[in-house]
């Protein structure tokens, strides 16, 4: 399954926990505690994981973010939205060729599947 969303109400539970944090301007390291400890609960859960690596990409980390969408695809190797992210982080490092590598599987995998 390669979608943006899970079916699994656990995480998404865990996940609108998040975005509650998020809204409250509770601090960074606290986001990250979350997350740690709803991967302690959900071990390798790429929805999870996924949102970990865009929440690092929205605090402009770059490198732990395309860190997790690497073990994202490393569980879940077409995970449209993880393709979409890595690729957007290499453009945004100048590691363009990567970039379209990746840009070009998630264009692949969405053809396959429309």
């Amino acid at each position: 399954n390669n979608m943006r969303y899970t079916n699994d109400n656990e995480v998404w539970t865990l996940v609108e926990g998040v975005e509650k944090l998020v809204e409250n301007n509770v601090e960074f390291e606290e986001i990250i505690n979350y997350f740690d400890n709803a991967l302690k609960q959900k071990p390798n859960d790429p929805y999870i994981l996924y949102a970990k690596g865009g929440f690092y990409f929205d605090n402009n980390n770059y490198e732990e973010a395309i860190k997790y969408m690497d073990k994202v695809l490393e569980i879940e190797p077409r995970y449209v939205f993880a393709l979409g992210l890595k690729s957007k982080i290499l453009s945004l490092l100048g590691k363009i060729e990567e970039s379209k590598i990746c840009m070009d599987e998630a264009e692949k995998i969405k053809s396959e599947e429309s």
